[in-house]
């Protein structure tokens, strides 16, 4: 079976959600002294992204929650609310007052925000992944498992971009996200067909933990890939601007031009993959991530900040 009118709403909704998610990261030296005033602007960064320890815990939380929704009451049903919880959080973002405003609340608010949308980013991520493989073989189901990284980093190259070129007014980017997600939302409800399909087998808790062992390793080797996306793309984006004089906008445009590269290696390893033994690579690129990280280690006390520098002013 080729690609369905439901395939390319999921992929597009990749694209929004992770937009919004990177906007959200790109734009931590402008909103973390919006939403966390009374603090220094390194502790006021370490508050804005408190949320990204929490979602550690809460992304498994998310995806044991909705494998019992997919169980009871179907896959499509889980992805219709995922997406509305993303658009939901996505909305209030955009009108959410002000530390000057409303005080303390509106600390709490973003980072419960943020928390929300991480439980119903990472169901829609784990699920739709699963559900766009669905019925397809071959080359058809190759192509289906890197589409979806590939408009992933689309959205994350467009939230850059947006980075580099407006940061007057960061709600309106919110909103558009919001109401350009409750578009696609209707359009998924439409173009659902029943409320149950094979595919709600294949994401079932049970399911899970009969494969448990692999899941593990799947989870870890993942936790570790993040770390090449969090250490250049959201620390060093929010910390350098600060330490040197490198403005955040000439920092975001180096990002820009990585991720561009990103996006345009995707489709050209999984055209490469397609008449290749593809579990030899992914097997071969797990144990080079792995050594880039014995290089790593040992740097990594250089790289953080001093808890002196961020507490300064603390009594």
């Amino acid at each position: 079976m080729g690609f369905r009118k439901i395939d390319y709403n999921i992929l597009f909704a990749s694209t929004l959600d992770h937009f919004a998610s990177s906007y959200y990261l790109f734009l931590a030296p402008i909103l973390a002294p919006l939403f966390f005033e009374g603090h220094n602007e390194f502790l006021q960064l370490v508050l804005y992204f408190s949320h990204i320890g929490i979602s550690f815990i809460i992304k498994p939380l998310a995806v044991i929650i909705f494998s019992k929704i997919v169980e009871k009451y179907g896959v499509e049903v889980s992805l219709i609310l995922s997406l509305f919880g993303i658009n939901l959080c996505n909305l209030i973002t955009a009108i959410l007052p002000e530390y000057s405003k409303i005080g303390i609340l509106s600390s709490l608010s973003l980072i419960f925000l943020r928390l929300s949308s991480t439980m119903f980013s990472s169901a829609e991520s784990f699920i739709s992944k699963l559900y766009i493989l669905e019925a397809k073989e071959g080359k058809s189901e190759l192509r289906a498992s890197y589409y979806y990284p590939f408009f992933s980093s689309a959205g994350a190259i467009l939230a850059s971009i947006a980075a580099t070129i407006y940061t007057d007014n960061f709600r309106i980017y919110f909103l558009v996200s919001s109401i350009i997600g409750f578009g696609l939302l209707i359009h998924r409800i439409k173009h659902f067909h029943g409320f149950r399909t094979k595919t709600a087998e294949d994401i079932s808790l049970k399911n899970l933990m009969r494969n448990f062992s692999v899941v593990i390793r799947i989870i870890i080797l993942t936790g570790v890939s993040y770390i090449t996306w969090y250490v250049p793309f959201i620390y060093l984006n929010s910390v350098v601007p600060i330490v040197t004089e490198i403005k955040e906008a000439e920092f975001a445009a180096s990002s820009t031009i990585i991720l561009l590269l990103d996006l345009a290696l995707i489709p050209l390893i999984g055209k490469f993959l397609e008449n290749k033994n593809y579990k030899f690579f992914m097997k071969l690129s797990s144990i080079m991530l792995s050594l880039s990280f014995i290089i790593f280690i040992p740097n990594i006390p250089k790289i953080f900040l001093p808890p002196s520098l961020i507490f300064q002013g603390i009594t």
